[in-house]
């Protein structure tokens, strides 16, 4: 069973990678909620890249947990040790983690909406003014040297 307990280590530290990155995404997501609410588009961009490079390392790692999760189920209770200790308690560890990471990532997607809500707003009001100004213009060229309200 040596190869199992070192397949096991393996996936321990698989977990413990996770764990760090999912807590640099936590880190990432404070200031993707500053960079919303400031409408900070270009630092947006470029945080969520490297938020982007921190998710494929994950889906990497994740690849790996599935096969090896299958090894840890297979494997009899108490054969490897002190590690299935360690690895419930990487996983306890990863629950509040990922539970404040997905609250971040909603509020984040929520606050981003009604950012493009309000600049939509703003476009209608953008486009309903240029509307005045043309219907101005094309009143005031019908009508030469006559001022609105003269008469």
């Amino acid at each position: 069973m040596a190869a199992g307990a070192e397949r096991a280590r393996g996936f321990l530290a698989s977990l413990k990678r996770q764990l760090a990155l999912y807590r640099e995404l936590t880190a990432l997501n404070q200031r993707q909620g500053e960079l919303i609410s400031s409408g900070d588009e270009k630092g947006l961009l470029e945080l969520l890249a490297v938020k982007q490079k921190l998710m494929d390392e994950i889906e990497e790692l994740s690849e790996l947990f599935t096969a090896e999760r299958e090894l840890l189920a297979a494997s009899p209770r108490g054969k490897l040790g002190a590690l299935n200790g360690e690895i419930g308690a990487v996983i306890a560890e990863l629950e509040p983690v990922l539970r404040s990471l997905m609250e971040a990532e909603t509020r984040d997607l929520e606050g981003l909406r009604a950012r493009q809500d309000q600049q939509a707003e703003g476009m209608k009001l953008l486009e309903k003014g240029q509307g005045l100004v043309k219907a101005y213009k094309s009143q005031a060229s019908h009508q030469p040297g006559r001022l609105s309200g003269s008469g």
